[in-house]
């Protein structure tokens, strides 16, 4: 019988419920109370998902690409978007519902550390198969977007 750890979780469908689970991402991880930003239609600064806690200001920009081809210049935009944000932001993620990519992971690594040398906000990566980990590692949070688990 598998376990869970190698049971495959698929993305939600609907964008806004991807954004719901990155803010339970935001609160177990850093501590603060995360709230969704904005409502669909609003200008969002590149900003699904904020956070103000003890350590500053975390924000994730959620994009539930599942099957898109994700380039560095799409990242490149989203970091200059949420450049925008005020106030300002300590700590940048990118949520993608789709596959791990190791281009973009060592793209990010390099702007991170760029950014981390010259005092701007950190970015980080994080793809649906970090995604799943997290639920299925939290379980409470597991059984509300996948109640039949």
């Amino acid at each position: 019988m598998p376990s869970l750890a190698s049971f495959q979780l698929t993305p939600p469908q609907d964008s806004r419920e991807f954004e719901q689970m990155l803010r339970e991402y935001c609160n177990s991880m850093f501590p603060g109370m995360a709230c969704l930003f904005a409502r669909p239609g609003q200008k969002q600064y590149g900003v699904d998902v904020i956070s103000p806690g003890p350590n500053g200001i975390v924000a994730i920009q959620c994009k539930d690409y599942q099957d898109a081809c994700i380039s560095t210049a799409m990242i490149d935009e989203w970091i200059q978007s949420a450049e925008e944000f005020k106030p300002q932001i300590d700590h940048f993620v990118i949520a993608i519902g789709g596959k791990t990519d190791g281009k973009i992971q060592k793209h990010v690594l390099g702007i991170d550390q760029f950014r981390r040398n010259n005092g701007l906000f950190s970015v980080e990566v994080l793809f649906w198969e970090e995604i799943s980990m997290f639920l299925k590692m939290n379980p409470q949070i597991l059984s509300r977007y996948y109640p039949f688990i």
